[in-house]
């Protein structure tokens, strides 16, 4: 009896075309996910520095309305 794996050869080589093919757009989409997500980190931080600003602001213009009080007083 002879065995042949003609059959059984091709349908693997599909199966790791297949795979292949998927793994590329994989690493794809990876590479896409890794660009966005270093473009959040750029608004995060832009957002935390906009809060930093409008806080130290805040307390500049408190300290300007003391100032001018403690002024007029004199």
């Amino acid at each position: 009896m002879i065995f042949t794996f003609g059959a059984a050869c091709r349908a693997a080589s599909k199966l790791k075309a297949k795979l292949n093919s998927q793994i590329g757009n994989l690493k794809a989409e990876m590479a896409a996910a890794q660009k966005l997500d270093k473009r959040f980190h750029y608004f995060d931080s832009l957002k935390r520095l906009a809060a930093t600003l409008t806080q130290e602001a805040s307390g500049l213009l408190d300290v300007t309305k003391e100032f001018r009080s403690k002024l007029e007083g004199t």
